[in-house]
Formats: C-alpha cells, sequence, structure tokens
C-alpha cells in the first residue's frame, strides 16, 4: 500500500508537474500566437508597403519614359528651328548680297545741277525699272507704304554726295560738273 500510495503521489506530483507544463506550454503557444499574429500583420504592412512602392515605381518609370520623349521631341524641334534659323540666316545673306550686287551695279546717281538750275536748265537722272527694283527690293512687301492717288507708294533710299564749292572759287562750276 505504501508502494501505492508513493505511487499515487508520484503520479499526482508528475500529474501537477505536466498539468503546470501544460499551462507554461499554452502560455507559450499563445505568446508565439501573438508573435506569429503581429508578424503576420508586420507582414501584411510590408507587403503592402512593397506593392505601393512597386507602384509608384512603374508610375514614375511611366513618367520618366514619357519625359525622355518628351525631351527627344523637344530635341527634334531643336534641331528642326535651328535649321529654319539657318535657312533664314543663308536666306537673309543671299538677299543682301543681291542689294549690295544691285547697288553697287547701279550708276551713281545724277541729282539737278545747282548751276544750271539757277539758269533754268534742269538736268535730272532718269531710273530704269532695275533701277527702282533695287531700291525697292524688288517692290517688296517690307518696303510698302501705302496706296498713293496713282499706285502703291514705296519706300527706299537714294544716296545723294553734296560738295559745297566756295564762291570765290574759280574753277568751281567745272569742277561741279565733272565731279
Amino acid at each position: 500500500l505504501k508502494d501505492v500510495e508513493a505511487a499515487l503521489i508520484q503520479t499526482a506530483k508528475e500529474k501537477e508537474e505536466l498539468t503546470s507544463l501544460l499551462r507554461v506550454s499554452e502560455e507559450k503557444c499563445r505568446k508565439i500566437k501573438r508573435g506569429r499574429s503581429q508578424v503576420e500583420e508586420e507582414l501584411q504592412a510590408m507587403i503592402e508597403k512593397l506593392t505601393s512602392l512597386a507602384t509608384n515605381a512603374n508610375k514614375f518609370s511611366r513618367e520618366r519614359q514619357q519625359a525622355i520623349r518628351e525631351l527627344e521631341v523637344g530635341r527634334v524641334k531643336l534641331a528642326a528651328m535651328e535649321e529654319e534659323n539657318e535657312r533664314i540666316l543663308q536666306k537673309t545673306k543671299a538677299e543682301i548680297k543681291h542689294l549690295q550686287d544691285c547697288l553697287l551695279s547701279t550708276p551713281p546717281i545724277k541729282t539737278p545741277n545747282y548751276y544750271s538750275s539757277l539758269s533754268g536748265n534742269f538736268e535730272f537722272r532718269e531710273y530704269s525699272l532695275n533701277d527702282i527694283k533695287a531700291i525697292t527690293w524688288n517692290f517688296s512687301e517690307h518696303f510698302k507704304l501705302g496706296e498713293g492717288g496713282y499706285g502703291t507708294v514705296y519706300k527706299s533710299e537714294i544716296i545723294q554726295r553734296v560738295k559745297i564749292i566756295s564762291v570765290d572759287s574759280l574753277t568751281g562750276r567745272r569742277e561741279f560738273q565733272r565731279e
């Protein structure tokens, strides 16, 4: 009987120890479940954050690609504008050269002779159509001033030479006519 009592006491102690171990194990299991739950929540938050970052990365990548395309379009437009500017510059240079050639090929313009005008004898230069085209840039719209009673009025310039001869010069009249 003593052995049975000792065995029962021993069994009761073991049962108590096992019950205590079971409680500790259950508590540890609850802690692990809470920890697992927290880890799962943190993992889910990380997944959501990574998904958001991936979405943002895709968005930024698309925006970057769009910016690159717009930059390329801008470069093409700039190149076209530079070509147009170069074409306009070459055209302007050609027009200036043409005008210079026209001006250089135009004979000097005679103005009314001062001395002959005193005697009532006027000498005037007659202008050819080529002369008039040259000084109006071939009747360019840029030189058009408006419409007059007898037709279109254009702005032009005619270079005149003026020389003052002293009154007491004996050769003044001959020199003036010669020049």
